[in-house]
């Protein structure tokens, strides 16, 4: 890519000394905002500018509530082909060309509600970013929560989309990811626990996404090497030792993701052979105890929805009935 700050040097352009300081003083102010979120390119290029201008315009839209398409199926597709660009070889402009890129791809999701069912998130598209996940997840911790975010909002609901991301790779990085997530936890300063504790919220909301509706994500989860499926069992077990003990809300708040992996552990468990092994493992080799917890989710995602009732007039939320549909269905045994 071409330095645009060479743009002001080139006899073409015929500007003065003053002229071209000007210009390049300018230039060096862009290439360090703000905007680039602590990631700026190592020099500005058409493309990256035009990228800011994208993301800065879509967060804003975001921002200022507004809502509707934004994205056609070939600017989804460039988007995605320059997030994707650098996964083998990131850093400096290229991790900033893929930050922006991304950044931008989840605002738009965001913006069009109907946008992951629609005709702008092709198979090919999104088959591309799920190629280019494993080494997305292993860039800047910036960059995998962006990618998370972006595969959350297209998998949201959506079997079609989340069956083009539940892959055996990256069903397995995803655990993985959730397992370091809640290993690390009373390791890290104050500030990197509040950055890892995102990280993990998003990395369990992606695989509860994938394998409440993708039977096939349940079996890579249910068949996982390295005993996986085992380590997310004892982390849930600990989990509700620990929920027992809470009594202060920011102990409370602390232990928000074991309750989102009692839902994870729930829809995995509608694969018969996973439900098999994670009973044995569960206190009294009883599936209650975790039927139980995501119970305890749901209904406290039916007080969320009875309080937002009071206030606006709103219904129960697709979320808890896909809760409590659940419950309903581990406690049959289907």
């Amino acid at each position: 890519m071409k330095d645009i700050s060479n743009i002001a040097r080139e006899r073409k352009s015929n500007m003065s000394k003053v002229a071209q300081s000007d210009y390049l003083e300018f230039m060096e102010k862009v290439r360090t905002a703000d905007a680039w979120d602590n990631c700026p390119p190592d020099y500005l290029s058409p493309s990256s500018l035009a990228l800011l201008s994208m993301d800065c315009i879509f967060v804003t839209h975001r921002r200022n509530k507004n809502s509707g398409a934004i994205l056609s199926p070939d600017t989804a597709s460039k988007l995605v082909g320059l997030a994707t660009l650098h996964v083998s070889n990131p850093g400096g402009s290229s991790q900033a060309i893929t930050n922006r890129a991304l950044s931008a791809l989840e605002a738009a999701t965001t913006l069009d509600v109907e946008s992951a069912s629609s005709e702008v998130w092709s198979v090919e598209t999104l088959s591309r970013v799920a190629s280019a996940l494993p080494g997305l997840l292993k860039m800047s911790i910036h960059s995998q929560e962006l990618a998370l975010r972006f595969c959350c909002s297209v998998t949201n609901d959506n079997e079609e989309n989340s069956g083009v991301f539940s892959q055996h790779q990256t069903i397995h990085l995803i655990m993985s990811l959730i397992i370091d997530g809640f290993s690390s936890r009373g390791t890290l300063s104050e500030e990197e626990a509040s950055v890892s504790h995102d990280l993990l919220v998003l990395a369990l909301g992606l695989m509860i996404n994938l394998t409440s509706v993708c039977e096939v994500a349940r079996e890579y989860a249910a068949h996982a090497e390295d005993k996986k499926l085992a380590a997310l069992v004892d982390i849930f077990v600990r989990g509700q030792k620990k929920a027992a003990e809470s009594q202060s809300e920011e102990e409370m708040q602390a232990n928000i993701p074991y309750g989102w992996l009692s839902v994870l552990l729930g829809y995995i468990c509608l694969d018969r052979i996973a439900k098999e092994r994670v009973r044995s493992l569960l206190p009294g080799k009883s599936e209650a105890v975790l039927v139980d917890a995501v119970e305890g989710i749901a209904l406290m995602s039916q007080q969320v929805d009875s309080q937002a009732a009071e206030e606006k007039e709103e219904t129960s939320s697709g979320f808890t009935q896909k809760l409590m549909a659940l419950v309903v269905r581990l406690r049959e045994g289907a």
